[in-house]
């Protein structure tokens, strides 16, 4: 009923044109769903990208590093970093860092671990219920 209204206005027909122009413009649900996985790639790779640069450290760090660290609240930590052969203890707040202590007789390094990601956790929680009931 509504297209027997339209066909007997005589604007209808430059109307209906450019409504007809109009909706071809529009994308499709195909066009809309693919943009809509590129831009969550997008994000992906840039959040992995970000994590990646974060774990190596980006630049040279010039020979300073953190051998220990304790954190004493969500702002103070304490901790023992290595400057070439001597390490030294260090306060670090929110503020300000201090110069605590030099150590005479370095701490050990430890071999630093990357975070265990979400498989090898679930792997390791599978394993560890046979290991104790195995002893």
């Amino acid at each position: 009923m509504l297209s027997m209204i339209l066909a007997s206005d005589p604007a209808t027909p430059a109307a209906s044109d450019s409504t007809a122009a109009a909706l071809s413009t529009l994308p499709s649900g195909a066009a809309i769903i693919g943009n809509l996985a590129m831009v969550i790639i997008a994000i992906v790779a840039a959040a992995w990208l970000v994590s990646r640069l974060r774990r190596q450290g980006v630049g040279d760090s010039g020979g300073i590093r953190v051998v220990a660290s304790c954190a004493l609240s969500h702002r103070d930590r304490v901790i023992v970093m290595a400057i070439g052969d001597e390490q030294i203890v260090v306060g670090v707040s929110g503020q300000s860092m201090v110069r605590l202590h030099e150590l005479s007789k370095p701490l050990p390094e430890r071999e630093t671990t990357l975070p265990l990601s979400f498989a090898n956790k679930l792997k390791r929680l599978r394993q560890s219920p046979l290991e104790e009931s195995s002893q």
